[in-house]
């Protein structure tokens, strides 16, 4: 729940495991838990908070509430540059796109035409694959999208920011497709990026069944 990397919190409650039981098993070694020999007065105290550390730390691995994992940390405000393309984002700085990465988004995106959905409206791709312009929903003012860089990991992120023509802006994920289905995107967007929308493409792509 608090990010903590899994390896140190394993570690964390095998430690609290050790402490609870001491005032039991002192001087055992259980497996990969070696339990410390204690004296009685901190014996007396374990008894009672050694377990209940135990519970806490154990129950942090619940998943108590959904975490969207390319969204934490990441700040919603402030211009988005290529070359800067922010440097607090949890997951580590992203990077800038390179030139296979710059091929790979106008094969992708490339005069590319989507269903952005209620929120989006209408989405075109320039030639690059790099700016998009939007309709946005009806009665709102249209704007548009541009790509800026990519998150580092194994899960396929964009990073971009979007300005509509009244002055309003913010930031986007773009979750890329498998290259099995390259139909639909899934969008992230709004205060913390808990905001989710589906993209679908309409260009002759998707009507071709590619």
């Amino acid at each position: 729940m608090l990010g903590i990397p899994e390896a140190l919190a394993s570690a964390i409650v095998l430690a609290w495991l050790s402490l609870a039981l001491a005032p039991w098993l002192g001087g055992y070694e259980l497996g990969p838990i070696k339990i410390p020999a204690l004296g009685e007065s901190t014996k007396k105290w374990l008894r009672f908070v050694g377990p209940i550390g135990v519970v806490v730390c154990s129950a942090g691995f619940l998943k108590v509430w959904e975490v969207n994992p390319i969204s934490q940390g990441v700040n919603s405000a402030g211009p988005l540059e290529a070359t800067d393309a922010t440097d607090d984002y949890r997951s580590g700085k992203p990077k800038v796109f390179n030139e296979m990465e710059m091929r790979a988004l106008k094969e992708l995106f490339g005069d590319s035409h989507w269903d952005g959905g209620a929120h989006w409206g209408n989405v075109t791709f320039d030639s690059r694959g790099v700016e998009a312009k939007f309709t946005n929903e009806s009665g709102a003012s249209p704007g548009s999208l541009r790509l800026a860089a990519a998150l580092p990991g194994t899960v396929p992120v964009l990073i971009g920011e979007w300005q509509q023509d009244d002055g309003q802006k913010g930031r986007a994920l773009v979750l890329l497709p498998p290259s099995s289905n390259r139909r639909t995107l899934r969008v992230f967007w709004g205060p913390a990026f808990r905001v989710e929308s589906e993209w679908i493409r309409m260009d002759k792509l998707t009507r071709d069944g590619e």
